[in-house]
């Protein structure tokens, strides 16, 4: 484009969800959150079958997606360091999705949940169920 800036490929680079999604991480790496969260999308978690437990926390991500979520996870699985294909455990359809994901962040660093030396980021020892508390409670402001 020229002055500097740069059009991300199209066509059969990055498909419409894809692109979707590297424009909402653009945003949000540039700190514009308010962008980012008037998205609708998908909160998601996943894990990998090694490292999931019952009854007891666990790691899991907690990531957005505008697009297909499953799509997005395969994208974080290549670079992470294993050799299982990830188990999605949840996924939850919101608005102002990148709102949502924070506050879901944030109440689990709040708890002491987030593991801060994980390979990755926004990887929590956490519960699906705990997860899907938090959701839900957000979720009854959002139709307030």
């Amino acid at each position: 484009m020229g002055g500097g800036f740069f059009r991300l490929p199209t066509g059969e680079y990055l498909n419409e969800d894809e692109l979707q999604d590297a424009e909402l991480e653009e945003a949000v790496a540039e700190g514009d959150t308010a962008e980012a969260d008037t998205f609708d999308g998908t909160v998601y978690a996943f894990s990998f079958p090694a490292l999931v437990k019952t009854g007891a926390p666990f790691p899991i991500k907690v990531g957005k997606a505008t697009g297909d979520v499953d799509k997005r996870v395969e994208v974080q699985r290549k670079g992470s360091a294993t050799f299982e294909n990830p188990v999605i455990l949840g996924r939850w359809q919101v608005k102002r999705v990148g709102a949502v994901e924070s506050a879901i962040h944030k109440v689990l660093q709040s708890r002491g949940k987030w593991r801060e030396n994980a390979p990755g980021t926004e990887w929590f020892d956490t519960t699906i169920e705990e997860i899907q508390s938090i959701v839900t409670f957000i979720g009854s402001f959002e139709q307030a």
